[in-house]
């Protein structure tokens, strides 16, 4: 599960569409998340925590953040 179902339907849809595209089966198993969904999650996280008005770690900043 990416987020509760409260912050998951906060995202627009394209965003949470964007997450299902770049999401494999199997990656947190083996630990191998592709480059495309870690920035995708990236987004995610950031687009909540903006909506919330909350700070966000170093590490989830990006190219836009």
């Amino acid at each position: 599960m990416f987020f509760c179902r409260a912050h998951w339907f906060r995202l627009p849809r394209e965003l949470r569409d964007a997450v299902w595209r770049a999401y494999r089966p199997g990656q947190t198993g083996d630990k191998r998340p592709s480059a495309e969904y870690l920035e995708v999650a990236r987004r995610a996280i950031a687009y909540v925590a903006q909506q919330e008005g909350k700070p966000l770690p170093e590490a989830y900043r990006g190219r836009d953040g």
